[in-house]
């Protein structure tokens, strides 16, 4: 028996290192998906599905609706989410500001990011879509978390991102995104999740994805001229 212990220590490291290799690779080969798609990436349209999970409240709120992307420049992207009713809104965002429009009330809520440094802002909107393996590297510790499928079905290798800025590590932990290995939308991640201090945190999915160059106008809130414009909040 004493003899035991050493031989199933050993096979234990043998079999933990065979498993960091294999997860070596299928980093890289992701990593390799990543950096075919990024140089081309010029944006997207989509179907989109968001869940968002409080743990103080049973049940999730999720909301249904399309999103369009724009990437206008590198590390630069440009969005407009529109969701269906009951909870109708329209969000649109760049690295400066944040913009909802309510129509049940007319009103435009914006929300300025300009307390928020540049950086961090461009490492919560790169991610996934544009950047390179290198780029995601530097901003992240990026660990590999196997073939799993989206909320919507879609087949995909999920990565696991940890910021190295300790500011953005203290609002938002952790990040997941859900990368296709094959396909159109190959390389361009299909679901994001975002976790928050405290537990709660948004998984946005998208399906139905079309890679295409965006125009600037497909970007923009186009609220009523009448829609009465909230004082901005400013982050």
């Amino acid at each position: 028996m004493r003899y035991l212990r050493p031989s199933l220590v050993l096979l234990g490291t043998v079999l933990v290192l065979g498993v960091r290799a294999f997860a070596a690779d299928d980093l890289a080969a992701v990593f390799a998906k990543i950096d075919a798609a990024a140089p081309g990436f010029r944006g997207f349209s989509a179907d989109l599905r968001k869940l968002k999970y409080t743990p103080v409240i049973p049940d999730p709120d999720i909301q249904q609706g399309t999103a369009v992307v724009r990437r206008s420049k590198p590390h630069e992207l440009q969005m407009r989410l529109k969701f269906d009713p009951p909870d109708e809104q329209v969000v649109a965002a760049d690295p400066s500001k944040v913009e909802i429009y309510y129509p049940k009330t007319n009103t435009i809520q914006p929300y300025e990011l300009a307390k928020l440094s540049k950086p961090m802002i461009e490492q919560v909107m790169m991610v996934g879509w544009g950047a390179t393996s290198q780029e995601l590297k530097t901003a992240y510790d990026v660990s590999y978390g196997g073939p799993e499928q989206t909320a919507t079905g879609q087949k995909a290798t999920r990565l696991v991102l940890i910021p190295k800025d300790k500011g953005l590590a203290k609002q938002l932990p952790k990040f997941e995104i859900w990368i296709p290995m094959e396909g159109p939308t190959a390389g361009v991640a299909v679901q994001v999740k975002v976790y928050e201090q405290g537990g709660d945190y948004t998984l946005a999915t998208y399906s139905n994805m079309k890679l295409r160059n965006v125009p600037d106008s497909e970007v923009k809130l186009n609220a009523p001229k009448d829609a009465h414009r909230e004082k901005a909040i400013r982050y």
